[in-house]
């Protein structure tokens, strides 16, 4: 499976800069190790279940773009982290070998602190003290990343080696070493990140090409490894040795690894698909001018509108509701996933932007009936 991962570039005056790339792992790295994967997104309800990129991941794992003397030319300019084996070694490091390009940061800092007329002492002093230390505002508001002062923006880029090797678990890809992070809880009762494999899979529906993915989802617990999933429309658990071969092998040739921080992407096991909405792309009427919601929509007393990305099953002739008029009548008729066909329509929310040109789909649970037929 293709894994997005750190990855040693360079190892020079006691520290070590690591650089993002992809390498393929053996899916069974999955039960032998515990290991998040380098992306995390959250499955956003506000924008119908939409993966989008998690913050508190965003806030722990910050990688920049590296440009440093002595940088292979083929890892020069990717992002990555300096980790070393202090915080005065690591400014001491930025300081003599950081290629400044641009006005942003680091650049214009370091192009600062080298102009400025002190020490050696103080000037790395005062790249610290910029680089690392946070404004009031920033203590305020650590998890509003816009809100962050540009001056005190925190270099998390920076890694001591305690805080790296306590962060990051090694695992062999190839005949190389990649790094990902560590399964662990901050907090007793936290619950451990999920790492998913995916496989997209576009479906077609009607003329139109619906995005899907295969999910997997593992875990060991006791000694014991079991998987859970969905491919091709069909859910599966139970032990790993029980799995069909065939199916571990489509997440092994083509799967991609991320961190599901909450949600279950799985949920739709217990869902029937009732149509599709093609999401239009613009800010969507006001309220005022919403028109009246289709027919196959307003037979139903509600509805639960998910990301098409998410499994569920799809027929070929499910109907699409494709007239940008109908679709927004359906779309801000929703609030929190749940669509009512009697609500009054709301502005559009800004998420659904991230939807623009995609599918959603409207579910309702599926009838006991039908139990587990695929």
């Amino acid at each position: 499976m293709k894994v997005e991962v750190l990855t040693l570039a360079f190892h020079e005056d006691g520290v070590k800069v690591f650089v993002r790339g992809v390498v393929g792992i053996p899916l069974r790295r999955l039960f032998e190790t515990p290991i998040s994967a380098l992306e995390s997104v959250r499955l956003d309800p506000a924008s119908l279940g939409a993966p989008s990129a998690a913050p508190d991941a965003l806030e722990r794992i910050e990688l920049a773009p590296l440009r440093l003397k002595g940088m292979p030319a083929g890892y020069h300019g990717r992002e990555g982290i300096v980790v070393a084996h202090s915080t005065a070694q690591a400014m001491a490091f930025l300081l003599d070998r950081w290629e400044p390009e641009g006005d942003g940061q680091p650049d214009a800092t370091i192009r600062e602190v080298r102009a400025m007329r002190a020490s050696r002492h103080k000037k790395l002093w005062e790249l610290e003290d910029l680089l690392l230390r946070q404004s009031e505002d920033d203590f305020a508001f650590g998890h509003h990343r816009r809100r962050r002062s540009r001056r005190f923006r925190r270099a998390r880029f920076v890694w001591k080696l305690e805080d790296f090797e306590s962060t990051f678990q090694p695992v062999k890809a190839g005949r190389a070493t990649a790094y990902l992070p560590a399964q662990e809880r901050h907090f007793p009762g936290d619950e451990l990140p999920r790492p998913y494999v995916v496989v997209a899979r576009p479906l077609t529906v009607g003329r139109f090409q619906v995005p899907q993915w295969d999910v997997l989802s593992t875990r060991v617990a006791d000694g014991e490894a079991s998987a859970r999933g969905c491919i091709g429309g069909r859910w599966f658990q139970g032990p790993l040795a029980r799995v069909d071969s065939r199916v571990l092998e489509a997440f092994e040739d083509d799967g991609r690894l991320l961190n599901l921080v909450d949600g279950d992407p799985l949920a739709g096991e217990a869902l029937q698909a009732r149509f599709l909405v093609r999401v239009p792309r613009g800010a969507g009427p006001s309220a005022g001018r919403v028109g009246p919601v289709p027919e196959i929509a307003a037979s139903l007393p509600a509805a639960f509108l998910l990301d098409s990305r998410l499994p569920v099953r799809l027929s070929a002739d499910l109907p699409v509701i494709e007239a940008p008029a109908e679709a927004w009548a359906v779309l801000l008729r929703t609030s929190s996933g749940v669509f009512l066909p009697d609500a009054p329509p709301a502005t559009a929310p800004r998420s659904f932007r991230a939807l623009a040109g995609g599918f959603v789909v409207a579910c309702v649970p599926a009838p006991l009936a039908r139990g587990g037929e695929a």
